[in-house]
């Protein structure tokens, strides 16, 4: 019951840090609200 939100939070961490390793703030930025957003929704 728990998996798919810790699932979701351990994929959007993992696109964020992507995008800061690659010095891409805004699509950090855009990632993070997305994720926040579909967190939201589950």
């Amino acid at each position: 019951m728990f998996m798919f939100p810790i699932s979701l939070g351990i994929a959007a961490t993992i696109r964020v840090g992507y995008n800061l390793g690659s010095a891409s703030t805004e699509k950090a930025e855009i990632s993070a609200y997305t994720s926040i957003m579909v967190g939201l929704m589950v």
